[in-house]
């Protein structure tokens, strides 16, 4: 089970800030690789900090 910090919800900015990336368009992109899970809400996309650190865990 996940801890309860690894549930906070990101923004792209705040995501490419906690992997340590300049650009939000990395983020962008593994989205739209279907690399990290995220949902798409109003104008932005909406990250769980758990699926980051799955991402993360992954291997390729």
């Amino acid at each position: 089970m996940s801890d309860k910090l690894d549930d906070e919800v990101l923004t792209t900015k705040e995501a490419a800030e906690f992997l340590k990336v300049k650009d939000t368009r990395t983020i962008l992109k593994l989205i739209d690789e279907g690399k990290i899970d995220s949902k798409k809400i109003g104008r932005g996309y909406k990250i769980l900090k758990s699926e980051l650190i799955r991402y993360m865990k992954e291997d390729d």
